[in-house]
């Protein structure tokens, strides 16, 4: 697996392939997050951790507090304030319109389809945008083209623990025969032993995990998005217009993997779930934004609308 390090640079679809180079035994690996979530993300971390700080120092990063930023500790008090002056930098100078725009970027990140542009992008780190490079909104038909036909995976950074679960059963089910090392046979094996052991709900529908979460700094979390102002919202949007079509069909294709991965290391009918209730209930409102082409704009009746659908098909096979 590359990168091997657990953090640094976000590296393109396209210099990932010419890195590691691009065959038929190269699998691309892609994560991603809610759009409304990520978007907060890419602002409390030019804001707040270390990297972000000294980028954006001496720039006209917001700051409602007063000044330009410093070493100084910036304030929580005035997040909201700044998140929407921070984004409306990114659009065109219009009062009517919510069009992003290529633009400098403090020196940190530009947000516009951020996790989309690193599918198509030519830069190495997407990080800001190029007048050579793909625009600020590329071509939704080129990015989905990238999707179905470059990613073997894609981890949902809300789904966390059954991503991982879903990597674990791909790699065991589609490699482990060839694997000849005893290094890679240990991985199998423990990964074997994972998908026994914590790839599956308990009775009342709780993990049977402990899960860590990792954060880059202290200040700056917001735990829901959709009870933001309508007009926040409708700027985050304006933004990620492409990240959400593409989150959307990675959600899909998602649940359907993972209720595959259950009928196939479980049973179904028995309530054996992986992808656990308490899960997908703390993302039901946060979510129903982007279930727009659904049956439902509810993940978890989504999902179990899904494994019904997937039970009838067995049954009628």
């Amino acid at each position: 697996f590359y990168p091997k390090h657990s953090h640094g640079e976000e590296y393109s679809l396209e210099y990932s392939q010419q890195t590691y180079g691009y065959s038929n035994t190269t699998n691309f690996l892609l994560s991603v997050k809610s759009p409304r979530r990520h978007l907060w993300s890419l602002f409390t971390e030019c804001k707040y951790d270390d990297w972000g700080r000294k980028q954006i120092r001496n720039t006209n990063f917001p700051n409602a507090g007063g000044g330009k930023h410093t070493d100084d500790n910036p304030s929580e008090e005035t997040d909201d304030e700044d998140f929407v002056a921070w984004m409306q930098h990114f659009f065109e100078d219009s009062n009517s319109t919510l069009i992003p725009k290529k633009v400098e970027s403090f020196k940190c990140y530009h947000p516009s389809n951020y996790q989309a542009r690193h599918l198509v992008s030519h830069q190495k780190v997407p990080h800001v945008t190029t007048q050579d490079d793909v625009d600020v909104v590329p071509p939704l038909g080129l990015v989905m083209e990238k999707y179905r036909d470059e990613i073997a995976w894609t981890a949902l950074t809300e789904f966390f623990h059954a991503s991982q679960c879903l990597l674990y059963w791909r790699y065991t089910k589609e490699v482990g025969d060839s694997i000849d090392g005893d290094e890679d046979k240990a991985t199998i094996e423990e990964m074997t032993l994972y998908l026994q052991e914590h790839c599956i709900c308990t009775t009342d529908g709780q993990p049977t995990h402990t899960e860590t979460i990792v954060t880059h700094h202290a200040e700056g979390h917001r735990e829901t998005f959709w009870d933001m102002p309508a007009s926040t919202l409708k700027q985050m949007d304006a933004l990620t217009s492409v990240d959400r079509a593409l989150y959307q069909q990675a959600l899909v294709d998602f649940l359907a993997n993972v209720i595959e991965m259950e009928f196939e290391l479980h049973d179904p009918e028995e309530q054996n779930h992986i992808l656990c209730d308490y899960a997908t209930a703390k993302y039901e409102k946060e979510l129903e934004y982007l279930l727009v082409n659904t049956p439902t704009n509810n993940v978890t009746k989504l999902v179990e609308l899904m494994r019904k659908e997937r039970i009838a098909q067995r049954k009628n096979k």
